[in-house]
C-alpha cells in the first residue's frame, strides 16, 4: 500500500554489512508526484536512498539526491528535503565527504545533488570526490539537456576539468574499486551504471531507477520513466534472475516502505525473501 502523506516514508538507514565491503543508505527527502487512479488523482510519494559503500581504503556515493532543485521541480513534485549529506556523511566518520561520487545517470533525483551554491556560482558540492559516471549518459545528457541541464551545470563546476568516464559496455562489469562491480544497462537512459557491491560475505545489488520499487520484481512496463520501456524490461528482468539466484541483498532508491531486502528465486518468478 502506497503512503497517504510524506511522513509515511521510510527514511530509517540502511546499513548492511557484506564482509569486507559495509553499504549505507543516506536519506535523500522524498518526492511526490500526482497520478490518475480509476476516477481520482493521488499523490505518490517515494523514497530518494543515495548509498554509500566503503571498503578497505576506499569510500563511493552512489548519487546524490535533488539537491538544490529549481523551483517548477520543488512544486511539481512536492520536495521535501532531507537533512544535509555532508552532516549524514560526517556522522558516518566522513566529514570530508566520500572519495568518489559516482552518478548512475543525470535525471535530476538523482544527480541535482551534486552541486550546491556558493553565492551566484553553483560549485561541486563534495570537492575532494572523484566526480563519475558513464560517458555515454554524460554526451546524451549535453545534448537534452536532461536533469535541468545537468551535464552542461556540472561541467561549469568542473572548471575545465572532465568527470571521471567508467565506460563499461552493456553487459560488461567494470570495477573502480575492488568489490564494485559496475555494468551499463539499456532501456531507463542511454548510460545508466547498475551497481553491485560484492564482499566477502554477501552481496547488495544497488539498482537505482532499473528497479526503483517493489513493483518492478513483476515484469512490467514503464512507459512514463523509462525511454525505452520493452528495453527496460528486458534489462530489469535479466538482471533480477541473476541477482535472485545470487540470493544478492537489493537496495531500492524510491520504495517508499522497503529500503532494502534479499532476493530469491522461486518457480513463479523474483521475491522478496520472506514475502
Amino acid at each position: 500500500m502506497l503512503p497517504k502523506g510524506p511522513e509515511a516514508v521510510v527514511r530509517t538507514p540502511v546499513d548492511l554489512d557484506l564482509g569486507d565491503l559495509r553499504v549505507r543508505s543516506l536519506d535523500g527527502g522524498v518526492l511526490g508526484f500526482s497520478a490518475q487512479v480509476a476516477d481520482r488523482e493521488i499523490v505518490i510519494w517515494l523514497a530518494v536512498r543515495p548509498a554509500l559503500v566503503e571498503g578497505p581504503g576506499f569510500s563511493v556515493l552512489i548519487d546524490a539526491g535533488f539537491g538544490p532543485a529549481d523551483p517548477m521541480r520543488r512544486r511539481r513534485f512536492r520536495l521535501q528535503d532531507p537533512p544535509p549529506l555532508e552532516e549524514q556523511l560526517a556522522a558516518m566518520g566522513l566529514p570530508e565527504g566520500p572519495d568518489m561520487l559516482l552518478l548512475t545517470h543525470l535525471h535530476f533525483d538523482h544527480a541535482g545533488g551534486a552541486l550546491a551554491t556558493d553565492g551566484t556560482d553553483e560549485v561541486l558540492r563534495f570537492p575532494k570526490a572523484e566526480l563519475a559516471l558513464h560517458r555515454a549518459e554524460w554526451d546524451a545528457a549535453l545534448v537534452d539537456g536532461r536533469g535541468s541541464n545537468l551535464a552542461a551545470r556540472i561541467a561549469g563546476a568542473l572548471e575545465g576539468r572532465e568527470p571521471r568516464f567508467l565506460d563499461v559496455g552493456k553487459g560488461h562489469a567494470g570495477q573502480p574499486f575492488p568489490g564494485i562491480h559496475l555494468e551499463q544497462v539499456q532501456g531507463h537512459t542511454e548510460g545508466l551504471l547498475l551497481v553491485r557491491a560484492e564482499g566477502t560475505l554477501s552481496a547488495c545489488l544497488i539498482p537505482t531507477d532499473l528497479v526503483p520499487t517493489r513493483r518492478f520484481l513483476v515484469p512490467r512496463l514503464d512507459k512514463i520513466a523509462d525511454q525505452d520501456p520493452a528495453l527496460a524490461l528486458e534489462s530489469r528482468q535479466r538482471v533480477l534472475d541473476a541477482a535472485a539466484t545470487r540470493r544478492d541483498h537489493i537496495l531500492f532508491y524510491h520504495d517508499p516502505a522497503v529500503p532494502s531486502a534479499r532476493l530469491e528465486s522461486t518457480p513463479t518468478g523474483v521475491k522478496l525473501q520472506g514475502s
